[in-house]
């Protein structure tokens, strides 16, 4: 059998639906006609990672909400730059809608040097510590 094709993945998705700010946003996007199909399957972290792996990505795969993405990932430089072109008073509001949405990643590869672009930039970043059970 021949070796899998490199390839990495990155997934921007909302999680969280069963607290009431996520029965919230369930409920104001279906209102729009909007409705999210793989919401209640991969809810959590854990279930976005295992998602990853289950199909294949087993080199790499992690999570995060984007709440950690901002306090982990973002200089202080660069939040000083975006403080200033968006005025944002509500900063418990951004956090709790922040903490809805997930980054998830992962790669798998043969060995190739082609893959070294996503090894350099994604794989080992720090993903989220599970806040709920998953």
């Amino acid at each position: 059998m021949p070796p899998p094709t490199p390839l990495a993945l990155v997934i921007y998705e909302p999680i969280k639906p069963d607290d009431a700010f996520g029965r919230m946003m369930e409920s104001n996007l279906a209102s729009r006609g909007i409705h999210l199909q793989t919401l209640h399957t991969y809810s959590t972290l854990a279930k976005q990672r295992a998602r990853l792996k289950e199909v294949g990505f087993s080199d790499g795969q992690e999570a995060a909400d984007v709440d950690f993405l901002w306090e982990n990932w973002v200089t202080p430089e660069e939040k000083d730059r975006v403080s200033r072109c968006e005025m944002l008073d509500e900063i418990e509001e951004w956090k709790l809608l922040a903490e809805h949405y997930c980054v998830a990643w992962g790669c798998r590869s043969d060995g190739d040097a082609d893959m070294q672009v996503f090894d350099k930039a994604w794989k080992g970043l720090p993903g989220s510590v599970e806040n709920s059970a998953g």
